[in-house]
């Protein structure tokens, strides 16, 4: 296996080198030309002085993107019959060739943002009149890893989930948008109120890397300056939960990765993604949860335009579905989930109805 990591490292070592240098180069030349501090001088003559980002959320973002990028570049050639006959006729376990494959993966993700990370925190320690705290780069460092980490083996399962390029990507966004629709309905019902963008600006930073960039942000620029102003007052503060979920499912998607292996087959390449991880749980997801919630904010109005949109809603994912199937024959298998799928939207429906019912009777 050594030997094969090592093979794998020598194909990617270009890739390699392309986007650490990308990235470097980048944010190396924006620390090197940008003002780490900003003076704002009101109508009164009063002069604030406001510390500016020190690029973490920057790069932090660009790691993220390479999270999505980095499973299309390793994983794709199980999307390809004759590379996937090829690999998987390598005196190699099917495992130990994944393993390989998402050590390098990894590798693409965290060798540019570390190249980076610490070449623009060499570039603002030499700096003259640097304000920041540089001590917090290290932890900011380390926990961005973690979350980098926990994001690829989730996006590293759902790529793998699709026979196609196309599906892998549409299965990786797909299956961050249904983690938000599964935990932030209940969460929004809870709080009595829907469809707010703040939810968005709330919820998802706590489960995750955003809110922490933010965090280790505040503790660099030490000022409370940003705070006073309202730019970072999201609410709460970092808790157990913004390391829990993330590692939660990380370890779910490697799990999952390594498990479902055993029933991959190189003949499934470029054919339909007909897997239960795949489009066949992830529309009826979608389609209950956003049948739903638009159904409940119209029964609020008119129950006979409400069921007239259900209808054309049921309509709409039946021609999805057959799209997605390229056939009209659903089984017996697939009506029972498409039932399932409109029976749920009711019921959400109707306890959106009921929550916002609730919330216009207060406000």
């Amino acid at each position: 296996m050594k030997k094969y990591f090592l093979f794998e490292l020598k194909k990617a070592r270009w890739q390699l080198i392309i986007i650490t240098a990308i990235f470097t180069i980048l944010f190396g030349t924006i620390a090197a030309v940008m003002q780490t501090q900003t003076k704002i001088e009101s109508y009164d003559g009063t002069v604030t002085v406001i510390t500016n980002s020190p690029l973490v959320s920057l790069i932090a973002g660009a790691m993220s993107l390479m999270c999505f990028v980095a499973p299309v570049l390793v994983y794709q050639f199980k999307m390809n019959k004759r590379n996937v006959d090829c690999y998987y006729a390598l005196p190699l376990k099917k495992r130990k060739l994944y393993f390989v494959k998402t050590l390098i993966g990894l590798l693409l993700v965290l060798i540019p943002f570390t190249v980076a990370y610490w070449a623009t925190f060499l570039i603002f320690l030499i700096k003259p009149g640097n304000p920041y705290n540089m001590g917090w780069f290290v932890p900011a460092y380390f926990g961005l890893v973690f979350f980098a980490v926990c994001l690829y083996g989730y996006n590293a399962f759902a790529f793998t989930r699709g026979n196609s390029v196309v599906d892998g990507v549409a299965l990786m966004m797909g299956y961050q948008a249904v983690m938000i629709l599964i935990v932030l309905v209940p969460w929004m019902w809870s709080r009595g109120e829907l469809f707010s963008w703040r939810y968005l600006l709330d919820f998802v930073p706590e489960w995750g890397q955003s809110f922490f960039t933010l965090h280790m942000e505040t503790k660099i620029i030490g000022s409370t300056v940003l705070n006073e102003l309202g730019t970072l007052d999201l609410g709460f503060d970092m808790n157990v939960m913004t390391f829990l979920m993330p590692a939660l499912r990380g370890a779910a998607g490697y799990g999952l990765l390594f498990y479902l292996l055993k029933y991959d087959k190189a003949e499934d390449s470029q054919q339909i993604s007909d897997s239960w991880f795949a489009y066949k749980t992830l529309i009826p997801i979608f389609a209950a949860t956003i049948i739903g919630l638009i159904e409940g904010m119209i029964l609020e109005l008119s129950l006979s335009v409400a069921l007239v949109v259900f209808v054309m809603f049921a309509i709409a994912v039946f021609v999805l579905c057959i799209v997605w199937r390229r056939k009209f024959a659903f089984g017996k298998t697939g009506w029972i989930v498409y039932g399932i799928a409109l029976g749920a939207a009711v019921v959400i429906a109707i306890i959106t109805w009921l929550v916002f019912k609730n919330w216009s009777a207060v406000y």
